[in-house]
């Protein structure tokens, strides 16, 4: 290990120099006296060196101050050293792979001699537990001992303690602070100490170097150790996967034999390698890339022209399968990224694209020391806890199998291929390529299990990783969380169990109306627009509003499983769904290694994270806590995040109310074994005065604040979500920076690929919660299309002074305004589908006409909307019966053929045969369904009396949904006829799938439950057939339908939910184009003359070009490119005159006539409408040409 020390006053000035020492010599550890670092900003990014944790400690008056700079590669523990004097300041942290406590000491020179003896007595104390130590620092005292030529008080002081200790001085005699004005003495101040034991392992010299203006000289200190770098271990994952698809039923018989033949396929490919492949090297890559280097060794030992064309050859077929990689990384990178990603996890995977070493850049010491794994399973897993009463077999507790092929399918297509695994290295990845017979043993033993109600030991061996909590100190046990890594074939079943958790929830309507979390058509939007409305609605009724976030302590686990299984029973639940819930939780193994050891725990209480079921039944377990609220009180909750609302007509009768509900809520909590953090719950009074509130929780006030983040929404006082804004554009800053690894301006990624990217990184980051913040000020939310404008112009390559209008347009991405308001109408249309609490708040404000600014942004938007929200058919629960009778709806006419493919003769004589056949005796029913124009016409013959109906939709809808709509009128006509075994015939086969997926479900919208419930009762089947097959009854009823259409009877009927959505979306539509038209009357001219509608996808969308020339075109087409003229216009080059002319410019005509545009276009505006691929080509080519810098 090698360690650096230095004064270096300043560290912020001389960061830059003191990144190229440490580098210089890649030096393990850094400590840094008089750091002049600034109270309370020790951890900012004005200190950060690359490469390096660093701890650091300030002195109150930014002078002074120490620093310890430990690489990434090793995790450490900081160690709490206290002094109570300011002059001086120590760091002290424990690299916990080496074993050795490093620790910064800056002693001031005007610090008494008495306080710098006492505090130099109690440090040694504090560090008298520890065996190998090395103090570091300007202690600024001389002696005769360490070089010096005199002596003095602090000196003789320092050198007794040593002398009493255990600690030995490495300074060899050299001076370590030399003066440059010569009058001056050089003396050795800088002192290197370590423990005895140390002293023969070590080496101390000064190098002849100072940082900064600092006069003080380096000093390296060298520990021997037997610490290696651990070098990365890679799996070759697509050779497993290989392998795992070949193995059949001779191989695997049993769970057993897949589970070793996996571990021991996963040890066999597994490589250690210095080499850090990019992500997008694959086997392809690498056989390319050795093909290449194989045809270069060729060419070089016999240089003809065969081997410089097979070079040439392999070198693109190599970069091409290179870029074919990195496009597909990109694309995968914008597919698993969502709004909550955080930053780090995003700047790792960018750096596995871009081929950057993947350093540890957490520090982590529960991974090293076995005390800090001890005590972090301690809290978060709590000791061991066997339940000896658990059976070790129920019996059979059902007669059904939980899994078959289609549910197991279903599951694995819904699962991440690349999750992680638990100790077994099966993963989601390997289970989606094993054959047909090794999926049925797999599936018969988790049907053995689940009818035994017990689950197979190994199965429920958890692994235990801990991971950061952001804003945390990651030194220590509360820095951490931890992840559960439960074995996939677990996963896989609890997934199945927690589908019939899930229906029974539902059907039974168990959960509480204000429980949000991990439920079916809600989420967390819909909570914090529920909890905003809330507040609003009290606002205008003359209440005074406050709500306390409540914060439990280790929610999950502190579950009890007898108090989850009695909930349960009392609930209703089936008895196998109990037994197995019981028996997964009850003595699993929680394993989690720290350093060659393997920490373990048998638990049966706490809910696993990472567990599927653990969120849905800790809303179970916590459906009591509901229970104690009045009109003025609510209580919303999201997983383990409570909101207690409370509104009153003044303050004192608010702070009572809050006291006694949240006095219930905790004794409540207590009773299910939660506890209130009181240090972390936070109050806010949503009121304009400053009036304390005095609310406790065990003694504990309450701390009242101005603004708080709930569910990633910074929500303050007024509802102005200003600072939600502020943090937005942060956000957005960052992510800009991740655009800019990836993109250049002019040669970055292809602006196809890259607006992936910005929607999966960006623009999902700025929607989270846009129907609840979109009510801040104008100002805001420009501050917001400002920040997406420089992302915009990263992503598509255009310049700073492209119009609005025509960066949009070229990205096809709507102004960020109408954007926000189609998402909130869109969330908007589902809460009134489904019927949740945000469509009950939104019927008290129906016939609201009083000020507008009174009103939450969700409210606004539906008053302004209602015409459409209205008319949406709600979405009905219902309980499925497996034994009742199905109605009958046949999607085939009795063979399976394309239509487009059969003649029309060969289907009608199939139908007939059908008509005269199976259903002769029946009473036959006609629809069909009819646009013209966009207003929809229904049609319906009934044979039987000769009743024929032609109706006129009052709604615009899909043509599916007007063929619904027919089958529904043809519905109501045989309860009204009691038409009883009737035949409804349609052409519609989208209508007939529906319908039958719809009876198979518990959820399904009115139409199509009222269409199932008249079928049932009456006995009537569904048929599809062919249309324009000269059916005497379909062609009449499509005569009936576009009669309909134009002159039918309006027909007043709801729509679907997707109906609603192609609404919203036209309206969106229609608005952005009369932005983007408006906006190019004042700007954006030439683009708008090119392209005169905004269209959903850009110009080059799918065209052969690569990320250069559509880069290059995009500035051409928008006029606005880096030409002197534009750069004028930014004030970057003194003359105006544009040196472009890629038309007309006389002084590259020679060069022009290569080309074939050369004559054929006036201006740009027809060599675009063109869209000649080969001409936009040669365009580029001929600016490459002259050297022209766009």
């Amino acid at each position: 290990m090698r360690l650096v020390q230095a004064n270096v006053q300043s560290l912020q000035k001389n960061k830059d120099e003191l990144l190229r020492v440490l580098n210089d010599v890649n030096y393990d550890v850094g400590v840094f006296s008089e750091t002049w670092t600034r109270p309370g900003e020790e951890a900012s990014r004005a200190y950060r060196i690359s490469g390096y944790h660093q701890i650091l400690t300030a002195r109150p008056d930014g002078y002074g101050g120490v620093g310890v700079y430990v690489q990434m590669k090793y995790n450490y523990q900081q160690i709490s050293v206290t002094v109570q004097s300011d002059q001086i300041q120590i760091v002290a942290v424990k690299v916990l792979r080496l074993d050795v406590v490093i620790v910064g000491v800056y002693v001031a020179p005007s610090v008494p001699s008495n306080v710098f003896e006492a505090e130099l007595n109690s440090i040694i104390a504090q560090l008298e537990r520890f065996n190998r130590i090395i103090i570091a620092g300007d202690f600024n005292c001389h002696h005769y001992s360490w070089g010096n030529n005199y002596c003095d008080r602090k000196g003789t002081i320092l050198m007794d303690a040593i002398n009493a200790s255990n600690l030995i001085v490495m300074n060899d005699g050299s001076k370590t602070f030399i003066p440059i004005d010569t009058t001056k003495q050089a003396t050795a101040i800088d002192l290197t100490i370590c423990s005895a034991g140390l002293y023969s392992q070590t080496d101390w010299k000064t190098i002849p170097k100072s940082v900064g203006r600092s006069e003080h000289l380096l000093i390296e200190a060298s520990l021997i150790t037997s610490d290696k770098d651990p070098r990365p271990i890679f799996v070759n994952h697509q050779r497993i996967a290989k392998e795992v698809a070949s193995w059949n039923a001779d191989d695997i018989q049993s769970l057993d034999d897949f589970k070793n033949k996996v571990k021991q396929c996963v040890d066999s490919n597994k490589k250690v390698s210095r080499h850090t492949p990019k992500a997008w090297w694959s086997d392809r890559v690498e056989v390319a890339w050795k093909e290449k280097m194989e045809a270069v060794k060729r060419f070089r030992n016999c240089s003809t022209i065969e081997n410089a064309i097979e070079v040439k050859k392999c070198s693109a077929t190599f970069t091409r399968l290179k870029n074919e990689g990195i496009k597909k990384q990109i694309e995968e990178l914008a597919e698993s990224v969502d709004p909550q990603t955080s930053s780090k996890i995003l700047w790792s995977k960018i750096a596995r694209i871009s081929g950057k070493r993947n350093k540890r850049r957490v520090n982590n010491p529960i991974q090293e020391d076995e005390r800090l794994g001890e005590e972090f399973l301690d809290v978060h897993v709590g000791q061991n806890d066997v339940d000896i009463e658990v059976p070790i077999s129920y019996g059979p507790v059902c007669r059904y199998n939980l899994m078959d092929a289609d549910k197991w399918s279903k599951i694995l297509a819904s699962k991440n291929s690349k999750s992680a695994p638990s100790g077994d290295m099966i993963t989601y990845g390997m289970l989606k390529q094993i054959k047909p017979e090794v999926r049925d043993v797999i599936i018969e033993h988790i049907n053995r299990m689940f009818v035994s109600g017990t689950l197979t030991y190994h199965l429920k061996e958890i692994k235990i990783v801990a991971i950061p909590k952001p804003g945390r100190d990651q030194s220590t046990v509360q820095g951490k969380r931890p992840i559960a890594l439960i074995p996939t074939i677990t996963k896989i079943t609890n997934t199945a169990v927690l589908e019939k958790i899930q229906n029974h929830l539902q059907e039974r309507c168990i959960l509480p109306e204000l429980s949000f979390g991990f439920r079916r058509n809600v989420s967390t939007s819909t909570c914090l627009n529920y909890v905003v409305n809330a507040i609003k609605q009290n606002k205008r009724a003359g209440f005074i509003t406050a709500v306390t976030f409540i914060d439990l302590t280790n929610a999950y686990n502190a579950v009890k499983t007898d108090t989850l299984e009695e909930t349960m029973q009392e609930l209703l639940f089936p008895s196998e769904v109990i037994i197995w819930v019981t028996s997964f939780l009850k003595n699993r193994k929680i394993a989690m290694k720290v350093g060659e050891k393997t920490l373990t725990r048998i638990v049966s209480n706490g809910l696993p994270q990472g567990d599927v079921m653990s969120p849905s039944l800790f809303n179970v377990y916590t459906t009591k806590l509901h229970t104690i609220y009045d009109e003025d009180t609510i209580l919303v909750q999201f997983a383990d995040d409570f909101a207690l609302i409370v509104r009153a007509k003044s303050i004192e009768a608010l702070n009572q109310k809050m006291q006694i509900h949240l006095t219930n809520f905790t004794s409540k909590a207590k009773d299910l074994n939660l506890e209130i953090n009181p240090n972390k719950t936070k109050i806010i009074l949503f009121h304009g005065g400053t009036q304390p509130l005095n609310i406790k929780v065990d003694n504990t006030v309450i701390e009242k604040v101005n603004s708080h983040r709930y569910l990633g929404l910074y929500i303050d006082r007024f509802l102005g979500f200003g600072g939600h804004i502020r943090i937005m554009k942060e956000k957005i800053q960052e992510r800009l920076k991740m655009l800019k690894v990836i993109s250049s301006i002019r040669s970055g990624g292809h602006p196809q690929t890259m607006i992936l990217l910005y929607n999966a990184l960006v623009r999902s980051c700025v929607e989270y919660g846009s129907s609840t913040v979109n009510n801040t000020s104008t100002t805001n939310r420009k501050t917001i299309q400002t920040a997406l404008n420089a992302c915009l112009r990263k992503v598509t390559g255009c310049s700073k002074t492209t119009p609005l209008n025509s960066l949009l347009a070229v990205a096809s991405q709507e102004p960020w305004d109408i954007r926000s308001e189609y998402i909130a109408c869109k969330e908007l249309a589902k809460n009134v589908a489904y019927r949740n609490p945000i469509y009950e708040q939104l019927q008290e404000i129906e016939d609201y006409e009083g000020d507008s600014e009174k009103l939450t942004y969700q409210e606004k938007q539906y008053l302004e909307h209602r015409n459409i929200f209205n008319t949406i058919s709600p979405v009905r629960t219902v309980v499925v019966d497996p034994a009742s009778a199905e109605v009958t709806i046949n999607m085939s006419v009795g063979a399976v053929f394309k239509k487009q493919n059969t003649n029309p003769r060969v289907m009608k004589q199939m139908v007939l045969g059908l008509l005269n056949g199976k259903y002769k005796t029946r009473c036959k029913i006609y629809t069909d369904a009819s646009n013209l124009d966009g207003t929809c016409g229904i049609g319906i013959f009934l044979e039987f009396s000769n009743r024929r109906i032609s109706l006129r939709l009052e709604h615009q809808t899909s043509i599916m949904t007007a063929e619904l709509l027919a089958i529904k009128v043809a519905a109501d006509e045989v309860r009204a006829h009691q038409a009883r075994d009737a035949v409804i015939f349609t052409d519609s086969l989208s209508s007939c799938m529906l319908l039958d997926h719809s009876q198979r479900h518990s959820e399904r919208s009115e139409i199509a439950d009222e269409i199932i419930r008249t079928c049932q009762e009456w006995n009537v089947d569904i048929q599809w057939i062919p249309s324009h097959i000269d059916i005497k009854g379909n062609d009449l009823a499509d005569e009936l339908a576009k009669h309909g259409a134009q002159h039918g009877e309006l027909f007043e009927h709801p729509v679907l939910l997707k109906d609603a959505y192609l609404r919203l979306m036209k309206i969106k539509q229609e608005k952005v184009n009369n932005w983007y038209k408006d906006y190019a009357n004042e700007k954006g001219r030439k683009f708008a003359e090119i392209q005169p509608e905004f269209k959903e996808k850009p110009w080059y969308y799918n065209l052969p070009l690569n990320n250069v020339e559509t880069r290059t075109l995009n500035r051409l087409i928008t006029g606005h490119d880096y030409s002197k003229y534009w750069l004028h216009k930014m004030k970057l080059k003194d003359s105006p005159i544009c040196e472009l002319l890629v038309l007309h410019c006389k002084r590259y005509s020679q060069i022009r006539k290569q080309y074939d545009y050369d004559g054929k276009y006036q201006n740009s505006k027809q060599l675009f409408e063109a869209k000649d691929v080969n001409i936009l080509r040669d365009v580029v080519s001929f600016l490459r040409k002259t050297q022209l810098k766009i």
